[in-house]
């Protein structure tokens, strides 16, 4: 069930008038049922692998607390994290490695075939935040709920209005790279890097403001990321949950800052590795990371070098940045390594001559039939409300 289908747009009424009608003490079982549900409507199978997951975590939460044995509370902890990052690991990485493995030996003339699975993924909230909501009594409150109601609004303006159009444009460039050259790329690219862009925090906003219906707070994931004027801004306004998450669990307990500046940056380049590995089980997504990675460390030593004078946001530095962060959507999006240097390396052919160079990409679109789509050009007229909302909200 996805956010924007009509099963979600009768699922969550129902869910709302059930969860205010049940007294207090039942509305964290309300909760726990129609979640269960909800990641049940993508594949009921997978529900198996959710309770595991849950029995083993809340098997292990009890064995630590009723053993003073320090031992013992380890060996709790390390069972849990090998039955649930192994099952993380399997389902999400088993793609990869099937697709690697058949790869090689088809290198050396053996057939095999590629075996392939799935599982989805949702955003990550810390439970000291969101336990205790759980726990507290909710009253229902007319204000938040419209607060709530206008959130989902805005997401699906986002999701419905933007992404979803501007999708079909990246896709007849992404899906066959090779027919375009020059600015056909670039417009291709730009428009990818805000079909991403609302697709997340649409998606984000929706849940918040189902949260907000039911008198839950979940945190903020995006802040106006298209306006930082560095990559280290960046991150810390583009999925905010997830990046914060890497910081204080991977970053921060292989040393962070404190060990001298090699370490830090040999740190920083392993999170983001990670960090790439975790969005999504392909060498792009790696070499993605790495850029935003080896860009931050740069960054760092340029600061240093030569310090900016001033802490303002520079028209220039936002669109370094912007630039910078756009050519990195290249390698997540496209299809594989060879797709992507195909656009980075006929990104600016012909542009020595600028008529004809914007005249070569109006034919492409022409042809294509994508110039004569009115949804198309209202994106423009969205994207341009999207980012004076952003920059609003910035200030």
């Amino acid at each position: 069930m996805l956010f924007n289908s009509n099963a979600f747009y009768l699922f969550l009424p129902i869910v709302f008038l059930i969860y205010w009608l049940t007294p207090r003490r039942f509305r964290w079982g309300v909760l726990l049922v129609s979640s269960y549900y909800f990641y049940m409507s993508a594949d009921a199978q997978y529900v198996l692998l959710l309770l595991l997951t849950t029995a083993v975590s809340y098997g292990t939460a009890l064995g630590i607390q009723h053993t003073e044995s320090r031992s013992k509370k380890k060996f709790c902890m390390g069972a849990a994290l090998l039955v649930c990052l192994g099952l993380l690991f399997f389902f999400k990485y088993f793609n990869f490695l099937s697709g690697t493995v058949t790869a090689l030996l088809k290198s050396i003339s053996l057939p095999v075939s590629e075996v392939t699975l799935l599982l989805l993924a949702g955003p990550i909230e810390r439970a000291e935040h969101l336990l205790p909501q759980l726990e507290k009594e909710h009253s229902f409150n007319c204000d938040r709920a419209i607060e709530g109601a206008k959130l989902i609004a805005w997401g699906y303006f986002k999701k419905i209005a933007i992404a979803d159009v501007v999708v079909s444009l990246v896709d007849v460039v992404y899906d066959n790279v090779t027919v375009y050259t020059g600015l056909a790329l670039g417009v291709a690219t730009f428009f990818y890097a805000f079909q991403v862009y609302c697709d997340f925090s649409g998606y984000s906003d929706i849940a918040r403001g189902v949260a907000k219906l039911l008198d839950i707070e979940l945190m903020t994931n995006f802040k106006s990321p298209y306006f930082a004027a560095s990559l280290k801004e960046f991150w810390s306004r583009w999925h905010i949950s997830l990046s914060t998450w890497f910081r204080d669990y991977v970053y921060i307990p292989l040393g962070g800052s404190r060990r001298g500046e090699w370490r830090t940056q040999r740190n920083l380049l392993i999170t983001f590795l990670v960090s790439g590995l975790w969005h999504g089980a392909s060498w792009t997504y790696v070499i993605w990371w790495g850029l935003h990675g080896l860009g931050q460390i740069v960054e760092k030593m340029w600061n240093r070098r030569f310090p900016p004078k001033k802490e303002r946001r520079s028209v220039i530095r936002v669109l370094i940045v912007f630039c910078f962060v756009c050519v990195a959507w290249i390698f997540f999006r496209a299809s594989t390594f060879s797709d992507a240097v195909y656009v980075l390396t006929h990104l600016f052919e012909g542009v020595g001559n600028p008529v004809s160079y914007v005249k070569a990409g109006y034919e492409a679109f022409r042809t294509a039939g994508l110039m004569q789509s009115t949804d198309l050009k209202l994106a423009l007229l969205w994207i341009a409300v999207l980012l004076a909302h952003d920059f609003i909200e910035l200030k």
